[in-house]
């Protein structure tokens, strides 16, 4: 008591502290701090025992008016692989437990099942709408023969998109690269193949042409034409002993704009295709270049045909049919199924989305705030169900990214040196589940209003106002979706902040 914080202490300490002290100011009661001799931590940090992922499921927004609603029933399921398992125990037990005859039926049902699912390994199967596009679809024995099974050896390259397999069609001989993507079987899938269907139309000498797809048990297989060459980046980066001459790289640019060309006047609907880059020049045997057109729903490219969706100035689409509109940071990635996934609970990291398009807020630096509206759905699914070490935030930034942030403190927003500045120029909406003495918040469930800083402007704790008036809590770490509303009027100058879960009407009455 008496010592504590005396100069003359010469203490360094690092405490591994997991009782949380409002003398002391502990941000909570599991962290790790440095201390010059006192109990007041110089800094630390989290020991951040508690990981959790975080999803986006669905985002609307638009200026002067109110944001579409989201239809739940076109979103993204999240993953179930956090679910527990509550059956092996009894399994085992079971397991056990057989006598020496039912070992024996079940040995020979094994023996039964696993030469039928030989029989079967090739089958697949044909949906009724896929008619229209037969054309373009391989049969999986065809592409299976073709690769030699899909083993390593043929194995090309792999990526975010999945892996190439070198193959060489019996029928007809020709040698052919083929794409082996995981794909959720349900959401869009017809979509998505009618997409592959329009893209296989296209016919341009300096476009790699899609010669069609198979689909079988949730996984899709593109088939292209064979590029011996490779890709562009190859000679760029990777083979410097066969570098390009002058008139080879002028060649390839005018082959390059001539493709585009193609795609923005000369087809019978304009595609804009956003990822030219070195990896998606390919070239022929002549050294010609072709342009590869990937397909959005894989490789999140803009593609303005996708389910007619038509996309304003002023409003923008949801997840999981326009995620084009996004530019990601740090951990966040899209899958093929349209789920924003910001972090998993594998390590501490940040994730961060921010639209690739500016919104302006204001006609010029005096001007009104303009007036907005913005939905989304969320979920943060912790690796301990009771437990989480990780909020989300929803933010408005004057730039896009937040590189200064830290990946375990700060909800991803600031760090410890530029927190509570106002140069930062940041409104944030936090969905908070730690309660940090150091930012004073109210509880480990909480929804706060932030300015430049993670003390809240406002606070209250998650939840929603039920048509009665009553007030009904929401753990945000349910592992349920739940949908957040976030509206600015310009002539009230009020900003208001609605939380409920998905399958639940708009409150009429906001959190805050």
């Amino acid at each position: 008591m008496t010592n504590n914080g005396d100069p003359s202490n010469h203490v360094v300490a690092v405490e591994f502290d997991t009782i949380q002290s409002r003398e002391f100011r502990d941000m909570d009661d599991n962290l790790v701090g440095i201390d010059i001799n006192r109990l007041r931590s110089e800094k630390a940090a989290s020991a951040g025992s508690i990981l959790s992922s975080h999803y986006i499921l669905g985002w609307t927004f638009k200026l002067n008016g109110k944001a579409s609603d989201i239809d739940p029933s076109r979103l993204p399921k999240l993953p179930d692989d956090y679910q527990q398992d509550s059956r092996s125990s009894f399994k085992k037990i079971l397991a056990i437990s057989l006598s020496m005859t039912g070992l024996a039926v079940l040995i020979f049902l094994t023996i039964s099942f696993m030469l039928l699912m030989k029989r079967k390994k090739l089958m697949e199967v044909l949906e009724d709408w896929e008619v229209q596009f037969g054309p373009h679809r391989f049969a999986y024995k065809d592409l299976y023969i073709a690769t030699k099974g899909f083993k390593n050896s043929e194995l090309l390259g792999k990526g975010g998109f999945g892996k190439v397999y070198k193959g060489t069609l019996l029928s007809s001989n020709l040698d052919i690269p083929v794409k082996k993507v995981s794909h959720d079987s349900g959401q869009g899938m017809r979509e998505f193949i009618a997409e592959i269907a329009t893209i296989g139309r296209l016919r341009h000498p300096n476009l790699v042409r899609l010669l069609g797809y198979c689909r079988r048990k949730g996984e899709l297989y593109l088939v292209y034409d064979c590029m011996p060459k490779g890709s562009l980046d190859k000679f760029l980066y990777h083979q410097p002993e066969q570098s390009l001459d002058w008139s080879q790289r002028f060649k390839i640019i005018k082959d390059v704009a001539s493709g585009l060309l193609y795609l923005h006047q000369q087809w019978v609907q304009v595609i804009i295709h956003r990822d030219i880059k070195p990896a998606n020049i390919l070239l022929d045997e002549s050294m010609n270049a072709k342009l590869e057109v990937r397909t959005m729903k894989i490789f999140v490219l803009l593609l303005l045909l996708m389910l007619n969706k038509a996309v304003s100035q002023g409003e923008r689409g949801e997840f999981g049919f326009n995620g084009y509109l996004y530019d990601s940071y740090g951990s966040a990635n899209l899958d093929s199924n349209g789920l924003l996934k910001l972090t998993n609970y594998t390590e501490h990291e940040t994730g961060q989305v921010f639209y690739n398009f500016p919104v302006r807020f204001k006609n010029s630096p005096n001007g009104t705030v303009s007036s907005f509206s913005t939905t989304f759905v969320f979920a943060i699914v912790s690796e301990i169900p009771t437990f989480s070490g990780h909020g989300i935030a929803f933010v408005i930034s004057p730039t896009k990214g937040l590189p200064y942030s830290f990946p375990s403190q700060y909800l991803g927003l600031f760090n410890s040196t530029n927190n509570g500045d106002p140069s930062n120029h940041v409104v944030a909406v936090e969905f908070d589940t730690i309660q940090s003495i150091e930012f004073n918040d109210m509880d480990d469930n909480h929804v706060g209003i932030d300015t430049n800083s993670l003390i809240s402007e406002k606070a209250a704790s998650a939840g929603y106002y039920k048509e009665d008036g009553t007030f009904k809590n929401i753990s945000l770490i349910s592992r349920k979706p739940i949908q957040a509303w976030v509206e600015y009027d310009s002539s009230s100058k009020q900003l208001n902040i609605t939380l409920h879960p998905l399958h639940v009407a708009k409150p009429k009455t906001p959190l805050l």
